[in-house]
């Protein structure tokens, strides 16, 4: 699959250029510790606070975001400066610590205790307003969670404990939100409160809550015209996860098949672009390059290449896994449109490590040496560049 380099080459453009340090920000925004992680977790005993984690990566660019302008948010930082000890965390340097927070996407915040536990997490970019609301919510977790260690199981602390713990929920936590949705007649998951846990749990397709929603799929969406789709997304991924995890091509059928049953929360022909895609995902994760393949070409000849980063993608793929000359050379004619409709160092590379794949190396060295030019000139890293050039000149 990809390395680090060629996703921060490929897919991450401008977010290369400059850096992204581990420095404090200015004085009216957040104050994260100087120290390393064994110290934080001192500091945070000595002051008896918990820490807050900032999981960030130098090529994100929702990090970016959070660090410039939510982070240095006045009533933001005024809760988190006296409420934790905060810390950055670049997975990328500190990966052990990083792994075994199972961190798998940036930015990722951690609201972990002075033990070293985490209490509370959550991913994204967000507002100012939605970034303080999630850290109060973080502050209830360990006494909510002590109270239902202890026992209590009325319906409106279970609703509570639900709501609060979101993606924070470990197999306990579904299995909990899995017994509730058994207690409840189905009418009531039209309710509010009920709705809104069918959204942070998200039900299997073939589950009596969801075959409820798609009978009723009017009533939800006239009721929550904003979200109600959200069902359906939510199980829609469930089923790709549980495909990708079984690696199993009738799992994909079925979610193929239930895209075309939602037609009043997906219009026909996006659903079929959508199992197009999810196809052409599954048998790169599964790494069927046989059946990738011609998935991909039906999918870019159906519906364009206007999703740059995707056909990018795509296009890696074809050079690092796809043996077809025909499919080959499918890929470098859109990429020499691309190059025409906008010469970029990205499809330069490509095109060129294509021609090097079909034997055409001359024609291959002079668009890597111009695919450099360029990526020097916007200084940003050309390793991966500089060394087809090599491959080629030798």
């Amino acid at each position: 699959m990809f390395t680090n380099k060629i996703i921060i080459l490929l897919f991450s453009l401008s977010l290369c250029l400059g850096g992204f340090t581990n420095q404090l920000q200015a004085e009216e925004g957040i104050q994260f510790f100087k120290g390393n992680w064994k110290e934080a977790l001192k500091e945070a005993k000595n002051k008896k606070k918990p820490i807050f984690v900032d999981a960030y990566a130098v090529w994100c660019g929702p990090c970016k975001y959070m660090d410039q302008y939510i982070f240095t948010d006045s009533e933001v930082a005024a809760y988190f400066n006296e409420t934790f000890i905060n810390y950055k965390l670049d997975v990328d340097e500190e990966v052990e610590i990083s792994e075994g927070f199972g961190i798998e996407a940036m930015p990722t915040y951690l609201f972990v205790d002075a033990e070293g536990k985490v209490f509370y997490r959550k991913t994204s970019a967000m507002e100012a307003d939605v970034f303080l609301k999630l850290a109060k919510s973080a502050m209830q977790m360990p006494s909510l969670r002590a109270k239902y260690e202890k026992g209590e199981r009325s319906k409106e602390f279970i609703v509570e404990y639900l709501t609060a713990m979101g993606e924070n929920g470990d197999k306990e936590t579904k299995t909990i939100a899995d017994e509730y949705f058994k207690s409840l007649k189905e009418v009531a998951l039209l309710e509010p409160q009920n709705f809104e846990l069918m959204v942070m749990y998200p039900r299997k397709y073939d589950s009596r809550e969801f075959k409820y929603y798609m009978k009723n799929i009017d009533k939800f969406m006239e009721q929550y015209p904003n979200k109600a789709e959200l069902i359906a997304f939510n199980s829609i991924d469930l089923l790709y996860q549980e495909a990708i995890e079984t690696q199993s091509e009738e799992k994909m059928n079925e979610l193929s098949m239930l895209l075309t049953q939602l037609p009043n929360v997906i219009e026909d022909d996006k659903a079929s672009q959508m199992s197009s895609m999810a196809y052409m995902s599954f048998y790169e994760t599964t790494q069927e390059w046989d059946k990738y393949a011609p998935n991909a070409v039906q999918y870019f000849e159906k519906y364009g290449r206007d999703e740059f980063e995707s056909f990018l993608r795509a296009a890696f793929n074809f050079y690092n896994f796809v043996e077809k000359p025909e499919d080959l050379t499918k890929m470098l004619t859109w990429l020499e449109e691309s190059v025409v409709s906008e010469e970029n160092y990205a499809n330069l590379y490509l095109n060129a490590a294509l021609l090097k794949k079909l034997d055409r190396k001359k024609e291959a060295l002079e668009l890597a040496k111009k695919s450099l030019a360029v990526a020097q000139l916007e200084e940003v890293n050309a390793e991966i560049i500089q060394q087809l050039i090599t491959e080629l000149e030798e």
